[in-house]
């Protein structure tokens, strides 16, 4: 049951596992420096600024995991419906929307004489605020990619320490291993409570990661770490939608 969803997920592995192995290639062949802006009050940048871009091959292999992770569920919802005995034609695939009341009417719409089936793909509830918001996201992006090249950025992803200055009392503190919050500009940043200070006298060891760039739902994410919850996700859907035979099945014996 579902196994054509199931290859899709697996062709998805296939493509994660090529997009961190072209990661490597890469970083192994290219460097990058990290440019410091900031003063000892106020905000602090971290810029990136590498000796070559990401190759397009990267942006090829995050759409083609995007999209078999996207189509495993289209590929389920057709093989549910073809088991109700409802129509499965061009136009039927994982029902989403913009908004809760848009996507209950997507459901109600499904060609299916199965009512258990709408309701069972209304409680999924693949909209923004609903509990599958993460799939509503993964949709999008896909959908995005039809038009548009999703380009993932290199950028500062961490600090090995900073030294925080109290500005009244003139305290002294260091933190290891800070995060760094990614910007829309390109460079990373820390986020300061009022009152605070960064001691910038000192030189910062810094680690980049790969994130996404402008991209409905994930901007600024980490691409790695996304995809694999976009794949555990969609590995839970797929788990509901066997659950829901199972348990027909087991009731109709």
């Amino acid at each position: 049951m579902f196994e054509s969803a199931l290859l899709k997920i697996g062709r998805a592995d296939r493509h994660i596992q090529d997009f961190e192995g072209a990661l490597r290639e890469f970083q192994a062949g290219h460097g990058h420096t990290i440019r410091v802006h900031g003063k000892i009050k106020g905000p602090m940048f971290f810029e990136t600024i590498s000796d070559a871009p990401l190759p397009i091959d990267l942006s090829l292999i995050l759409s083609d995991a995007l999209h078999n992770l996207r189509t495993a569920l289209d590929h389920a919802t057709w093989e549910l419906v073809g088991i109700d005995d409802g129509v499965q034609d061009r136009f039927l695939k994982l029902p989403t929307g913009n908004d809760q009341q848009s996507f209950d009417a997507a459901c109600r719409g499904m060609r299916t004489p199965n009512t258990s089936t709408k309701d069972f793909f209304t409680n999924l509830a693949i909209y923004p605020g609903g509990v599958g918001e993460l799939i509503y996201w993964l949709c999008q992006l896909d959908n995005a990619e039809k038009h548009t090249i999703i380009s993932p950025v290199v950028q500062a992803a961490s600090v090995d320490r900073i030294i925080f200055i109290d500005l009244d009392t003139k305290e002294r503190w260091a933190s290891d291993n800070v995060v760094l919050h990614p910007g829309v500009d390109g460079r990373s940043y820390i986020q300061l409570e009022p009152g605070l200070g960064v001691d910038c006298s000192r030189h910062f060891n810094t680690k980049s990661g790969v994130f996404f760039g402008k991209a409905p739902g994930v901007s600024q994410k980490p691409v790695i770490p996304k995809l694999f919850e976009f794949r555990e996700a969609v590995v839970g859907v797929l788990t509901d939608f066997q659950r829901l035979v199972d348990g027909r099945s087991s009731r109709a014996q």
